[in-house]
This record gives C-alpha cells, structure tokens and sequence, in this order.
C-alpha cells in the first residue's frame, strides 16, 4: 500500500493531477475487462527473467482497452477480409481485443514461448465470444518472420527497436511489394519507431491518437508510388 501511495504520489508530481486521473481511470477499466473475461493480462513482464537480455527487445506491457477502442475508429475493418496480426503478442490482450472485431483471422508473433502458453490460456477463455476465432500464435523471432500476403492490419506496442525493429519493416514492405494492398500499420509509443520510420520513406503517416502522453499512437500506411518506383527499376 505505502508503496501504491508513492508511485501515485511520484505520478502526480512528473505527470499532474488530471493526467493521474485519467491515468487510474484506464487502469480500473482495464481491471474490470480483465475480470469480466476472466483472463490475466494486465503485468508487464521483463523478457530476462526469460533468459533474453538484448536490451532492443523491450519488456511485455499490456495495451489498455480505452486507447485500443478508440485507436481502432481509425481502421476500416473490412469484415472477414482484414488480417491483423500483432508483434510481440505477449500475454495476448491485443489478440483477444482485436478478435472482437470482424477479421477474418489473427496473427500473434512472440519470442517467448512461456508467453504464448499463457496467452493461450487467455484467449481459451473468451474465444466463444469473439467476432474472430481464427486465431494464430507464431513462435518466431521479428527478425525471421515472413508475414503473410494477407496481412493488412499490423500493430506493434513498441516490442523491440533498432536494427529489430527496421529489418521487421523491411519484412513487411517485402510483403506489401509481393502483394500489393491496403495495409495499415499502428504503432503505441512511437519514439522508437518515429525514428526507424523516417528511414523508411515508403511508410506514410495518416493519422495519430493520444489519449494520455504514454498512450500516443501513430497509425501510419504505404505510400502506393513506391510500387510504381520499384516495378519500373525492374524493369530497368
């Protein structure tokens, strides 16, 4: 409890009174979400007690399920045609708030197989209830991992950086050049990501969401000259 008061105390002081409010807000709706499916997503979990210690990979945090709501108002999910797939799927709370939108199936990458085995046991939980039961956990590491050419939603929560995060966007541009398409890519806490994106000048940003100062998203697509550009250099 002493220790509840200090970081509440600490967050006040670095983040102000109503952003605090806010803050608590979210997190008593995500607690009453947790309970009212009966799944436990909600800690954030250090990758090195796992073994992984690269400090481009980053720890396991829990998307909350206001900001995923509204981010999502700005993605047209075209029902049982959209494919979402999530890097760093963790304990699987994208996935199941994800699954409660009409795509036609959903794709969780995780490097850790610890995590897929609980995110399992949480989707179990409330599969009856989603919209979308087609559900995949991949065990792979981002870097490795060819995506699918169906693939038209992704979303990162800031899983990893560096030469990661930039050889999984040359991935995914792979896939949109060998299947060009309507693809949209969200990310939550884009510092990391705002830099590898400026070196990608395929990506494009089209809109983007703040509900608290940790909670901005950019929601970024490709831009459609770059298959111009690399048809005619092939030709070339």
């Amino acid at each position: 409890m002493v220790e509840r008061l200090r970081h509440l105390n600490q967050r006040i002081c670095e983040k102000g009174t109503w952003n605090t409010v806010k803050y608590a807000k979210l997190r008593i709706v995500d607690s009453f979400h947790e309970w009212r499916m009966g799944i436990t997503t909600r800690e954030n979990v250090d990758l090195s007690s796992f073994g992984i210690n690269d400090p481009l990979c980053h720890c396991y945090c829990p998307t909350d399920y206001t900001s995923f709501r509204k981010v999502m108002k700005h993605v047209n999910v075209v029902p049982n045609t959209d494919v979402f797939l999530d890097f760093g799927s963790g304990l699987g709370r994208t996935i199941i708030m994800a699954g409660f939108y009409p795509f036609k199936r959903i794709i969780g990458v995780e490097l850790v197989p610890e995590l897929i085995d609980r995110a399992i046991c949480n989707i179990e939980r409330v599969r009856t209830r989603l919209k979308c039961k087609d559900i995949e956990l991949v065990h792979a590491n981002a870097v490795d991992y060819v995506l699918p050419l169906d693939v038209t939603v992704i979303y990162f929560f800031s899983p990893f950086s560096g030469p990661i995060l930039s050889q999984a966007l040359d991935n995914v541009r792979r896939s949109w050049l060998g299947s060009p398409r309507r693809l949209t890519i969200i990310f939550k806490n884009p510092p990391y990501f705002e830099t590898e994106a400026l070196k990608h000048p395929w990506l494009s940003k089209r809109a983007e969401y703040s509900e608290l100062s940790e909670h901005k998203y950019v929601i970024y697509e490709p831009v459609s000259s770059q298959i111009t550009n690399v048809r005619e250099s092939t030709k070339k």
